[in-house]
């Protein structure tokens, strides 16, 4: 499991790092995928605990999320009752809330770049397998229109999810 900064050209830090391993332990101890964490902080959807999902777990495990958690430095603060790890998100600041808009258009530019960056492999495939006389001319333009196609269609979903995270973020 990957943060959205691993998919693209972002940045990553030790962060990034305690969120794979919180989450591919999650996955490993419950049988089920974790809710995705950007959509937990913009929708307010919960994570299901893990004690939740499987009550075997110990609550020493518990604790020992609990000070991953504290040592991720995401400025949160977790308590913990043995049973439940409870995380308190403060209300967004205007401030905050236009940097993660500008955080939001990052990502979504790195990701029209990923979208991009495939099609030029994949056209240069279709390219190669033209020059190799395995496909004619006319099946190479079909393809390209195709490709093109296929790839403003995936832009317009990155940039209509862009522009509901944008709203989400700006709605107070």
């Amino acid at each position: 499991y990957s943060p959205p900064e691993q998919y693209g050209t972002a940045r990553t830090d030790p962060r990034t790092d305690v969120y794979s391993l919180g989450a591919t332990l999650y996955a490993a101890l419950t049988g089920v995928i974790p809710e995705d964490g950007l959509s937990r902080a913009m929708d307010n959807i919960d994570l299901t605990p893990l004690r939740k999902r499987n009550p075997k777990i110990s609550r020493k495990l518990a604790n020992a999320i609990e000070k991953a958690i504290l040592k991720s430095n995401l400025g949160l603060t977790p308590t913990s009752d043995g049973h439940l790890i409870r995380l308190v998100v403060p209300p967004l600041s205007e401030e905050r809330r236009e940097e993660l808009t500008k955080m939001v258009k990052k990502m979504l530019e790195e990701q029209k770049i990923v979208v991009r960056n495939m099609r030029r492999d994949a056209l240069e495939e279709l390219k190669k397998q033209e020059k190799a006389k395995e496909i004619s001319q006319d099946d190479l333009k079909r393809g390209e229109t195709k490709l093109q196609k296929l790839t403003d269609s995936f832009v317009g979903m990155i940039d209509t999810v862009g522009a509901t995270k944008e709203a989400e973020l700006r709605q107070v």
